[in-house]
């Protein structure tokens, strides 16, 4: 088994990197560059390079757990504007948080395949933390 380049573009952006074109990748000039410490045995690998060398295992946990699933929760996010202009039908009241409750669950989800992976969340996906600004 060998992941295709489109579940690693997914794996990438999914992880909250920006592409990388068509250029080849040098060691160490690839944004997605990481320390994997000391304990791991490695002093450090690119996420390409991570990706290129999964056991089939840990592939089929990647695929199955992981990007799979992130798939329909991003297709889940860009379609909830189709309720947009409706609050209630009926018996039916839209969310008015259903965007971004997705949206919070999708980072989280794609925050565990970068734990998974051994890498730490791109710029695109953030740290998870939330600021809040109240006004008194």
């Amino acid at each position: 088994m060998a992941l295709t380049d489109a579940q690693k573009v997914d794996v990438r952006r999914w992880a909250g990197y920006p592409v990388s074109g068509d250029a080849s990748v040098v060691v160490y000039s690839d944004p997605v560059y990481f320390h994997a410490g000391p304990r791991d045995g490695l002093n450090a690998l690119t996420l390409d390079g991570r990706l290129d060398h999964l056991t089939d295992s840990e592939e089929s946990v990647l695929v199955d757990t992981y990007l799979t699933p992130i798939a329909a929760l991003e297709s889940a996010i860009l379609t909830v504007g189709d309720n947009l202009d409706t609050n209630k039908a009926a018996v039916w009241e839209r969310n008015t948080t259903e965007q971004s409750d997705r949206e919070r669950l999708f980072k989280s989800v794609c925050r565990r395949m970068c734990a998974f992976l051994g890498v730490p969340p791109g710029p695109g996906l953030g740290s998870g933390n939330t600021i809040s600004m109240v006004r008194s």
